[in-house]
């Protein structure tokens, strides 16, 4: 299975981390409401930014057809032509839709998401998956697992204990913060 784990340390939320322990609860109730706003402010500029890509591709393709006689012949030769820009259209603004439909879906379940704690000692592994040409790898939380694309020894030291705060939205889980616990 392809690793669903990803650790946020960037970004507006990391004042927010380190708030002290005693007012765990403050933070963690507004947390998930924070990111909500965020991930609506990003889906805003990637629809700017896709809209923008699709009109300027379909004006290269048409100055294309246009650049000639030859190719304004062919363009206008058969009215399925034409029908072709509109088609394309219309595909990428469903595509767009569903874009956005399952962006809000999962900042939903993230706005209503309760934050968990797993805590223990780190045990680190990885998986090699020939068929899909990568590697996975583990961190184990006590009994907790969390999956990622990358090697995380050099944030988690085997056999140390952490303390590791975690968000599951749908497939994700995300780690919003961890803390090295003296034994």
């Amino acid at each position: 299975t392809f690793p669903t784990t990803i650790l946020l340390t960037a970004g507006t939320i990391q004042p927010i981390l380190d708030l002290p322990f005693d007012r765990f609860t403050f933070w963690t109730s507004h947390l998930p409401i924070l990111y909500h706003f965020d991930f609506r402010y990003s889906q805003s500029w990637n629809i700017r930014i896709a809209i923008g890509f699709m009109f300027l591709g379909l004006c290269i393709i048409f100055a294309l057809y246009l650049q000639n006689e030859d190719t304004r012949a062919a363009l206008f030769a058969n009215p399925l032509n034409l029908l072709v820009f509109p088609a394309i259209i219309v595909i990428v603004g469903l595509i767009l839709a569903f874009s956005i439909w399952l962006a809000r879906r999962v900042s939903e379940m993230l706005k209503s998401a309760d934050l968990k704690v797993a805590e223990g000692k780190i045990e680190l592994d990885s998986h090699y998956n020939s068929g899909a040409g990568f590697t996975s790898y583990y961190v184990f939380v006590g009994k907790k697992r969390f999956g990622f694309t990358e090697d995380m020894s050099r944030t988690f030291k085997e056999g140390e204990k952490y303390r590791v705060y975690y968000v599951k939205a749908s497939a994700l889980e995300l780690i919003m913060s961890y803390e090295r616990v003296q034994a």
